[in-house]
């Protein structure tokens, strides 16, 4: 197997990200680059991919996953980043379903910044089964509508395996601009949807006609 590259593959999948969050809704394909991804890293190949890119001796993170110390080893032996509790974390990666209370808390304790440094705040990497396309037909999709800056009016969006309970729980948190957290979906496939604290998200019938 081919091991991840810690400059090309990461540049490269830093772009898609930049792209990504510079326009809330549009999913991005990380491409092959996960395949990259083995075994021991003991989290989904998409934020293992993300967690490569974005982290190093500067940063901290949290990861919520069925094997949170295995997953924790693997990122600190590859990246030099250092585990941190949930309420301190840089980053955030959620591999695992988590109940009402557990998402609350999650949400409630990650980091939001301060007025003076609205830069001190977490990203969240949430993994989801399926980013689909506006209108297909899938069980358990949710359909979102999207606006804010980056998008022209209002941009579609469908979602496999995103409890409701993360929308709301999203609005809530990034409620007093500019303090609040960035969010980004990761699907089984690898394919990346970016929801920045300036996008507001609203849950809504589904979308036909892009």
């Amino acid at each position: 197997m081919a091991r991840f590259d810690m400059v090309h593959d990461a540049q490269d999948v830093y772009r898609r990200l930049l792209d990504a969050m510079a326009r809330p809704g549009k999913i991005n394909d990380l491409g092959p680059v996960r395949e990259k991804i083995p075994p021991e890293a003991a989290l989904a190949p998409g934020l293992a991919v993300m967690a490569l890119t974005l982290l190093d001796g500067e940063v901290s993170f949290a990861v919520l996953s069925q094997a949170p110390e295995a997953a924790e080893r693997y990122l600190k032996w590859s990246t030099r980043s250092r585990p941190a509790p949930l309420t301190e974390a840089d980053y955030i990666f959620v591999d695992k379903h988590l109940n009402a209370g557990e998402t609350a808390a999650l949400l409630q304790g990650a980091k939001r910044g301060t007025l003076l440094r609205p830069d001190q705040s977490a990203t969240l990497f949430l993994a989801v089964t399926r980013l689909a396309a506006p209108g297909e037909g899938v069980p358990g999709t949710i359909h979102l509508r999207l606006k804010g800056p980056g998008i022209p009016g209002e941009r579609p969006g469908a979602v496999v395996g995103l409890p409701r309970l993360w929308i709301a729980g999203r609005c809530q948190v990034n409620s007093e601009y500019p303090l609040g957290i960035d969010m980004v979906l990761v699907d089984s496939a690898g394919r990346i949807m970016a929801l920045p604290r300036t996008t507001t998200v609203e849950e809504g019938a589904p979308v036909w006609d892009m």
